[in-house]
Order: C-alpha cells, then structure tokens, then sequence
C-alpha cells in the first residue's frame, strides 16, 4: 500500500465473507492474506492482474469447500476476468487460473462491485446500475451474463429497465448492493439493488430465472416518514435477518446533515413501508460522506455505519437507537473495506490490518438507567476508552467531543472522576498486579494519559485551572509513589542495611487511620497514594524521637534524607516537565501538595541535618573534608573566632580531596560511603528546598502577604547558607547551577570569590553577558561590603558604566560608596554630580584635611561645570555659595589649629609643632597646655563644667577633627585669654557669629536661636563693663568716651559683623536682654553638652546615663554667665551697645575711608591668610597654597 500510495497508484481492498481472508489490489497485482488464527495465517499470495488495466480491479473472495482456502474473483474495469479457485493452497501456484470476458460493450459503463451471491454465483454491477452474472464452473473459460437477456417485458428486462441498462443518468447509479435472507427456490437468494432513487429487492438463482419482488422510489418513503421538508440521499442498503431491507441515508434538514437508519418492511404482493427511521446522534466533522457504508451483522440489531475513519456503532430496538458509540480511527488509519463476521463488523484499515469491533448487544439491552448525567457519563466513557486503550500502537482515536450544553463541566466531572479512580486503585479498568512496581508504573502512565488524551483533543483550556493542577498532582503523587517503591525495592534486592524506615511510616499512617496490614508498605502504595504528603510529614517525628546509638541515628537521618529525596525529586521533575501538558504556565499560583508548610519545614531541617551528618561522619573518616567545614562561616552562623574563615567572602578553593573517591560499599555499612552518598545527596535537597519555598512564597502572596513576606525573609536567609555549604563539601559546580536556576547574583558572585578564585574573571565576563545588570549590581554590592574601592570603580564599558552610576546614585549619600562615587562621576564627565558628592562627602568627613581635600575638589568640579555651562541657575549658585562657607569653615578650624599649636609651642619654647593627630598622652598633655594658655584661671575656676567641654572640643581640633558650627561657635568664643594677638583672636566674636550665618541653613531652629544668644553673651561678656564705667562715670570728653568704646571687644564684633562681614541686622543681632542662657539651658545641658563629659568620642552618647552632678555643674556655669550678664547691664550695657551701634553706623555712613583704632581688613569669612605657625616651613607654605 505505501508503494501504491508513493507512486500514485489506485488500490482496492476487500474482506472475504466466507472466512478471515482479506485482499489488497493494485492494477498490476492482488494480494490476498489470512488472518487471525488461520493456517496459513501470516503469507501473502500475490495474483497477477490481466495485463493493460490502469485501474485497480474489482474483487471478490469467494467460498470454497475448504474453509482454510479461498478463491478469488477479479475483474478489470473493462471487464476482463481471471479466476483462482483456490488462492492458498492451489496445486498450479497464483499462475493457474481462468479467464472470461464481460461484454460491456461501447457504452463507456465500468465495472465497480462484486459480490458473492451464493457459492459459484458472483454478480459483478457496473456504474450505470448493470448487473452480471458470472457462474464459477469447472468450465475452462468464465461465462458472464447481463441480468435482463432474455424475453420482451421478462424478469430480466425489468431488471435492466431498472439499472439503468439503456442509461446512464445520475439518479439511476448504483449505491449499494446487499444479499439477503436465502430464497424459497432452490440455490436462490434475495438481492437487494440500490440506486440513487429506488430500491429493488431480487430474488436471484443459479439455476432459475430472476424475479423482482418490488421496485420502490425510496427516497420519496423516507422523505415521508421524516418530513416534509426533508432532503433524503440515500447512501447504502444492507439486508436484516428477517430480510428487511436496512438503508442508510442523509437526511438533511434546516442545513443540518444527519445520518438515518430507514428499515423498510413488505409482504406480497404489497410494496414495502418504511417501520422505522432513526437518525444517529452523532455528526460527522467535515459532513456526511457520500461513501459512507452499513454493516449488519448476522442482520442485527446492532448496526455500524462505516467512514472513512470513523465506524458508529448503534443499537436498535422497538424504542429505536438504544445505544450509539463512535469508533475513531487515527489519521494515518484509515478503513479500505469492511464486512461482518460472527456479529461483528470487520474492518480493513491502513497500516492496522483488520480490526473487529462489536457490540455485546445482550449487555446493552439489559443495562440499568445510569444516575450519573448522560453529558458525564458520555464523556467519562470516551475518556476511559481513550485512556485504557489509546496507544501510538493503536489505530483507535479517542476524541472527545460532548456536544452537551454544559460539556465543559461534563468533561470537567468526568476527568477528575477518571483520574481520581487511578490514583486511589479503584478502576475496574486497572489489573492488580502482583508487580507492585509495574503495578505503580501503570497507574502513573495512565493518570498521565487522562490530561494526554485531552489536551489531544485541543479541550485542555475548557478545564478549569484548578481542575488541571489537580490532574497534575494526582500524575505526582503516583510518580513520587513509584519513586519510594523503586527506592525500597532496591534496597531489599541489594539485601542493605538500611533502617525500615518507610515501613515504619507507612506503618504509623495506616494506624492513624485504625487500619492494620502485614505489609503495611504495599498496602499504602496501593490505596492510599493520595496521601503521601501526610506520609513524608509523618518523617519529622521519627527522626526526633530517634532513640538509640548515635551511628544509628545518623543512619536514620540519611535515610529519612533519601525518603524526601525519593518522594520529591520525581514529583516536581514530573510538573516541570509537563506544565505545558497541563497549561500550568499562566495559572495563578496555588497552594501544591509539595509546598504545604510541613514540606517546607522537613526540607530546610534535612538540609541543614545532612550538612550536620557530613560533619560529623568526616571528623572520624575524612580528614579534608572536616577541616573544610570546620573552617567555613556559614551566612547565618552566629559570630565566630578570627581563625575561622569566612566563606561568604573568602576564597577556599573547590577541589575534590583524594580520599573522596567513590567508593564501592553500602552507604548504611560504610562511612566513607556514607559520607559521600551524604555529600551527594545535600545539593539534591537544597534544590528541592528552594523549589518548595519558592512555590510556597508564590502561593502566599495572593492569600497572606504578611506571611509570604516573612516566609521570603526566611528564605533569603536559608538559600546563601545553603548554597555556600556546598562549597566546604567540594559541590562548588551544584552551588553554582543553583545559583544561577534561581537567579540568586549576591550569592553567585560570592561563590565565584570563595570557590574559583583562580578563573574569577572569565566567570565573571560570562555571568555578566547571561544576567547582564542584576549581576553586575550584585557584584558592585559585594566590593562594596569588602571596600574594594579599586575593583568597584574599574568599569570595562559604556554599560558598566551606566550601571555603577545607576548602584553609587542609589546608595546612602553619606555612605562610603557615595563618598568614592565622584571618582567615576569624574570619569564619565559628570562634573556636576561629583561637585555635589564630593561637597556631601567633605561635610561628612570627621577628619579637616579630609573635608579639606573633598570641599576643594568639589570646587574643581564646579569650576568645570562653571566651563561647561555658562548659565549657572540659582540652584547651582547656592551650591557653590555653601560649598564656600564650608571650606572656609575649613580654613577656620585648621587656622584654630595652628593658634594652639603655636600657644604650645611658645609656651614650651619647642622649634617644631607638637599635635600630631595621636591622642597619644603627649597630645593629651599639650591639649591641656592649649586650653590652659587661652583660658584665664578666674575662667577655669567661675565656669569648671564649661571648660572640661572646652578641654574635650580642643582635643578634637588637636586631633584634626571636624566642629560643627556650635562646636566651632564654643572654641571662638569661650576662651578669654591668649598670650599672641591675631586676626583670629581679635575677631573671633564676629566670627562665630558669621559662621552660624552661614551654618544657620542645616540647623534647626532651637540649635540655631541657643547658639546665637550664647555668641552674643560671650561677646558681651568679653569686656569689663564694670571698669569701663567707672573710667566714664565723670567729665570724660568725647573723644575718651568715643576711644573707650572703641577699643573695646564689643565694637570689634559689632563692626566686623555690619561692616567687614555686612551681616543683616537684625537677624544675627541681639540685644543683651535677649542673650540670657535661661531659656536655653535645658537644651544646652541634656542635649548638648553633657554626652561630650560622659561618652568618649568613639561611643554613643546613650551608652552612658545622664549624671544629676554633671547636668548640675554645667547649669551652675551657665547661670554664673547670666549673673555677669545682668551685671554688665546694670553697669549701662544697654547704654554702651546702642551708643557703640551708632558708632559704627556713622563709619558705615561716612564710608570704607573712614578708619578708627581696631578696624580690620575685610577677608571672606575673617581668616587672614597672614597667620602662619611660628615653626612652619617654606615648603609648608606652599603645600598650603597648593591644596
């Protein structure tokens, strides 16, 4: 048939009636074969065809004496004959036969169906409705015979008349020919002859002439019996064991097609009436065909209408159609012939042989009215047959097709009914076999071909969600079951010592289910699968109430490891590798069997108990291995000794030690065995455990989010510990592809550091191209947690780039990675976004030279920002403003620095500067020699408490520590005494209260407003008001009044602040009722001040309890200021300040020319740049000039 096909060739196929013989004919050759239990089953006989032919031939198989041979008839279209009275066991072989003719004469008619009427009788019927009667003697040549030769108005010629013998038009071709019920004349039988529009029922004989016994317009009986309106075609005829006639015809009606079944019954002389018609449920897909055919066999009642791959086969009673059933054929099967036999329609399909399908008639008779709906039970019995007898194997195609109006819920019921029945061991369809195992395999196979057989069918998306991953769990229960028994099985076969663990559990569940077995394992594999979830949660309690030696315990815990391993593994293998089977993929996630909270839980206590058994089992047995894992921190583990390693940022190498080598025995009888099957088995674990914990997290975010959000924190915990575990056990290639399966970068780059430093960098390249900018986030993070400034900084291109502007843009800005960002923001020529984060990181700095060095690269940037762009917006101009004050702020305190390096200096007559930034008890003693050579002893002693805080903000200028601005206000102005007179002495009123101008934009309110009346105070505290009265109580002129006041520290602060620094008044001035302490003290005192006697400077400030006798010492002092104050005011101060206010208006108003004794040159911030220490050097002052 294949050759046939390739060359295109037409190919006729038949079955022989009189026994299991079939043909297959081309126009050069016939081949004829038994089957089923025949002798000569298995050989093919091939017959030559009679030479010239280009169509296949007309066949027929006919009866001989012996019933395990068969002759054969054959006939071309022209009508040329040959015969073989015996096929297989023929004494002259395939080349002896007989030859005849049938005179078809020049009509253009063909022959196109023969069929055996009575043994030595075939009629041979021609297209335009002829019929030839060849008589198979044991004459040499084939006689052939019109039916219709012979007298005027005879029985012949009505056949003929009938046929179409003068014609050949449409309505007149032949449609079927069937044989009926034997006739009462001797070697006679009644033929049944269908055309397009009538039928006719023939009684035809050997020896006697033919009659008819009616000719009918059938079409019009059925057109009849169905409606008026209907349009008959009728399609095929087969005779009833009562010798009725049964056609098959098309009823179309309202552009429906329907198939119909018309059973016409006569007596004589009557015509016949039409007693039963009954149309067939089922609908063709592509239409009825015209070349549909039906079989009654042994005349019925069961009834099969054959296309071309599909056969329906119904039951008809009184009632009508009591039973009707589709048998589909795969594509590739299609039917060449049919015939019946014993009951039974044969069927000759290709590339199957001959298929029987029958119909136990008796059964269906008798069969109860079913309770389940008739949608279900239809689709459940489809999808049974498609399930417990589909195969690649069979010809048989199960569609399912519930033409139901709620089909999808049918097909819903009925799936879940089928699958359910596999899993619990409950459908008849099922052999319980001794062979557990095959007995498993079976079931799993079949669970899998339920959602096969209709997602085969394209019906997969009218299930619901939910009823798919519940076909999917039922597949992974039986293949985690068939997993545990293979599992068990093997350890028996190999005769192990393996603790009886899982007879142990299974055991232990039936009794919670008051159940009891002998073999209580099989008894849980065959009828309780669906539990095996509760089974594997049931492995936490024996391996906590383990009772006995320690070696057996260890036993246990491994075993227990490999039930979970066992159970899991092939679960989850089985969902992943058939989510598309069952359009998982898009369906929201759901709690699983496999991601309970008990599952979870088992899996993450196994990890980390295997990790534990391979620890202990390599103190004893495993030397390199131990000391591996002894050395290692786990991310998770509690804070260990300086002489363990870190493995979550240390390299530790991942080579496989010698002594690992696989060995050859029992795991359960061998340690080192053991201790390497242990190893093995924890990566295995690890992956099942974040599988389960993502699918639970998953789960979680839809039904609890408070829940998914610490089970994800868990988990973030719980996957770097156990990925990095595997490092000391030389899994270092399994971390990684876990790493990578679950996208997990932190981790993956730590393992690139800690387990193949040597091939770091190609590891790297690779992991950047796969996972691009997750990776390489990963990676900036991990040289940021190491401060490998230099790794963090070195990009390789335009998108490395891109992505450490993007991690050092999201940093804390006032962390390390944004204090060495401006390097790259350099680099890529952002000279605006380094200005302003090298502006953060110098006002972050504790160190001066610090802040120094990152405020005037700052201002280099801004000045190439200045030269990129011209137009500078507000924003930019109140940068650079701030930017200023604090460089200046700066200059300041490192000008501080050098006044008390040269107080010291002086003071010890020393020729070179003594603070060397160690806070080491030489720079502890010459910080108190600083404080005490700018400080008076009437000062120390009226104000202790206030100059220890002055003593601790002098070491922190000693040590080059940054002030804030109350700090710096505090150094400038506390002091009362200096054996030098500087600028910076002279002004450092004015200054303080500049700086606070210029600091007041980060302070808050409170700070700001405590710190400018403390300011003001000290400059009114600065001069002896006292003395300064009694000099102009009395005829004073006014130019001694005017010197007075003018030399005073008063005037000093009050012109520099309104004439060098033009500070507006107002805001930065106070009157000296408004400078009182009183209203600031809390603040000063418990806020301020009192954390800097109490805490060093390395500590918090809440690491030490405020004291009362600290808190009462400091008030003391700030209310022995307010009392000088209020002294100073009762000696005229407010007098003195408003006359010293106009004073200084006058100079202001008379001009800049105007000068008086105590006038300054104005400088930026009041920091002339003249003040140098008295031991510098030449190279210092340029050093100076450069930075």
């Amino acid at each position: 048939m294949a050759a046939a096909h390739v060359r295109g060739q037409p190919l006729a196929a038949g079955l022989s009636g009189a026994g299991p013989f079939a043909f297959v004919a081309t126009a050069a050759e016939c081949s004829v074969w038994a089957y089923g239990n025949n002798g000569s089953a298995g050989r093919v006989h091939r017959l030559a065809m009679p030479d010239g032919i280009t169509e296949a031939p007309v066949v027929a198989l006919v009866e001989v004496a012996d019933a395990s041979d068969v002759g054969a008839l054959v006939c071309s279209a022209t009508g040329q004959l040959r015969y073989w009275d015996r096929v297989a066991f023929g004494l002259g072989g395939t080349e002896r036969f007989r030859s005849g003719a049938i005179a078809l004469g020049d009509t253009g008619d063909r022959c196109v169906q023969a069929t055996e009427v009575l043994p030595g009788l075939v009629v041979v019927a021609t297209a335009q409705g002829r019929l030839f009667r060849v008589i198979l003697g044991d004459a040499m040549e084939l006689d052939a015979q019109l039916l219709g030769r012979g007298a005027r108005g005879g029985v012949l010629g009505r056949v003929s008349s009938l046929l179409g013998a003068v014609g050949d038009t449409t309505e007149e071709a032949l449609a079927g020919i069937a044989c009926g019920t034997r006739a009462d004349l001797r070697h006679s039988r009644e033929l049944f002859v269908l055309t397009r529009t009538r039928l006719a029922k023939w009684v035809v004989s050997r020896s006697q002439a033919e009659r008819r016994e009616y000719s009918v317009d059938v079409v019009r009986l059925i057109s009849q019996a169905a409606s008026s309106d209907a349009d008959v075609h009728v399609l095929d005829v087969a005779a009833t064991h009562a010798g009725d006639a049964c056609v098959l015809a098309m009823v179309r009606r309202g552009g429906r097609e329907r198939l119909a079944v018309a059973m016409l019954r006569s007596g004589r002389p009557a015509e016949p009436d039409v007693v039963g018609l009954w149309t067939l449920a089922h609908v063709p897909a592509d239409g009825v065909p015209a070349g549909a055919r039906v079989v009654l066999p042994d005349g019925g009642p069961a009834i099969f209408v054959v296309l071309r791959q599909t056969v329906l086969a119904a039951v008809v009673a009184t009632a009508g159609v009591v039973f009707e059933a589709p048998v589909t054929l795969r594509a590739d099967a299609r039917v060449l012939a049919h015939g019946s036999e014993s009951g039974a329609a044969m069927l000759l399909c290709a590339g199957a042989g001959v298929l029987r399908v029958g119909v136990d008639v008796a059964r269906v008779l008798s069969a109860a009215p079913q309770a389940q709906p008739s949608a279900e039970r239809e689709c459940q019995s489809q999808l049974e047959q498609a399930v417990f007898f589909g195969s690649t194997c069979s010809p048989l195609a199960f569609p399912l097709a519930s033409q139901a109006a709620d089909g999808d819920a049918a097909l819903e019921a009925a799936a879940l009914r089928v699958s359910q029945a596999i899993l619990d061991n409950t459908s008849h369809f099922i052999t319980d076999r001794m062979d557990l195992g095959a007995h498993l395999r079976e079931r799993h196979q079949r669970a899998r071909a339920v959602m096969q057989a209709i997602s085969s069918c394209g019906l997969a998306e009218r299930l619901s969600g939910a009823a798919r991953l519940q076909l999917c769990e039922h597949a992974e229960k039986l293949a985690a079951a068939a997993a545990l028994w293979e599992h068990q099985d093997r350890l028996w076969t190999h005769g192990s010592n393996a603790p009886s663990l899982l007879h142990t559990l299974a055991s232990a569940f039936l009794a919670s289910l008051g159940l009891q077995s002998n073999d209580p394992l099989r008894t849980f594999l065959r009828h309780h699968v669906a539990a095996v979830g509760d089974l594997l949660a049931l492995l936490r309690g024996p391996l906590a109430n383990s009772s006995g030696s320690k070696d057996s315990a260890r036993l246990a815990a491994f075993e227990a490891g490999r039930i979970v391993h066992a159970a899991l593994q092939p679960a989850l293998t089985y969902r992943a590798d058939h989510a598309k089977l069952y359009a998982a993929d898009g369906l929201p996630p759901v709690e699983r069997w496999t991601s309970r909270a008990a599952i979870s839980d088992l899996l993450v206590q196994h990890v980390e108990g295997m990790y534990s058994l391979c620890r202990d089992v390599s103190r004893s047995h495993c030397a390199a291995i131990y000391s591996r894992i002894d050395a290692a921190v786990l991310p998770g583990d509690a804070a260990a000794p300086d002489s363990r390693l870190d493995i979550f940022d240390a390299a530790v190498g991942a080579a496989l030690p010698p002594a690992m080598s696989p060995p050859d025995g029992d795991p359960y009888t061998s340690p080192p065995a053991l201790l390497r099957a242990a190893i093995d088995l924890v990566p295995a674990l690890a992956s099942l455990c974040f599988r389960v914990l993502a699918d639970r997290i998953a789960c979680l975010h839809s039904t609890s989010p408070a829940d998914a959000h610490a089970l994800a924190r868990r988990y973030d915990a719980v996957r770097p510990r156990f990925l990095m575990c595997l490092v000391p056990l030389c899994r270092a290639p399994a971390a990684f592809r876990l790493a990578e399966e679950y996208s997990d970068m932190r981790t993956l780059v730590a393992l690139v550091f800690a387990a193949d430093l040597a091939n770091a960098a190609p590891r790297l390249r690779t992991y950047t191209l796969r996972f691009g900018r997750d990776f390489d986030t990963a990676l900036l993070a991990f040289y940021e947690r190491r401060r490998a400034w230099a790794s963090l900084l070195r990009g390789s291109g335009a998108a490395s780039d891109v992505v450490l502007k993007d991690f050092v843009d999201a940093a804390d800005p006032h962390s390390a990675t944004a204090h060495v960002g401006w390097i790259h923001d350099v680099k890529i020529a952002d000279y605006g976004a380094a200005a302003a984060r090298l502006a953060r990181a110098g006002r972050d700095a504790r160190d001066v030279s610090k802040a120094h060095t990152m405020l005037s690269l700052s201002k280099l940037a801004f000045a190439a920002v200045a030269g990129q762009d011209a137009s500078a917006g507000d924003a930019v101009v109140e940068a650079r403003a701030r930017l200023e004050d604090a460089l200046e702020l700066c200059e300041t305190q490192e000008s501080l620095a050098h006044r008390l390096t040269a107080s010291v200096v002086a003071h010890r007559r020393a020729a070179a500067p003594t603070w060397r930034h160690c806070d080491d008890a030489a720079d502890q003693k010459a910080v108190l020699d600083a404080a005490m050579l700018t400080t008076s002893p009437e000062l120390r002693h009226a104000r202790p408490a206030l100059y220890i805080v002055y003593c601790e903000l002098v070491r922190q200028v000693w040590n080059g520590c940054v002030l804030a601005a109350e700090d710096m206000l505090d150094v400038l102005t506390f002091p009362d005494s200096s054996e030098q007179s500087s600028a910076l002495v002279n002004d450092r009123h004015a200054l303080a209260i500049d700086i606070l101008s210029r600091a007041s934009f980060s302070m808050p309110e409170l700070p700001r407003e405590a710190a400018l009346r403390t300011a003001w105070r000290r400059v009114f505290l600065s001069d002896d008001w006292r003395a300064i009265r009694g000099r102009l109580s009395a005829n004073v002129p006014d130019r001694v009044l005017r010197t007075e006041l003018v030399n005073t520290q008063l005037y000093a602060a009050l012109h520099s602040c309104l004439v060098t620094r033009e500070l507006a008044h107002p805001d930065w001035f106070l009157q000296p009722a408004d400078s009182f302490a009183a209203a600031d003290v809390e603040y000063l005192v418990s806020t301020r001040l009192v954390p800097r006697i109490v805490s060093p400077p390395d500590e918090s400030p809440e690491s030490k309890p405020l004291t009362s006798t600290t808190s009462a010492a400091l008030r003391k002092d700030y209310a022995e200021e307010d009392a000088r104050l209020r002294a100073a005011i009762e000696c005229g101060l407010d007098e003195y300040y408003a006359e010293i206010l106009r004073i200084v208006s006058d100079k202001i108003e008379q001009g800049p020319l105007a000068s008086s004794p105590g006038a300054h040159s104005p400088t930026a911030i009041g920091l002339p740049m003249s003040i140098d220490p008295p031991s510098s050097s030449p190279g210092e002052d340029e050093r100076m000039d450069a930075d």
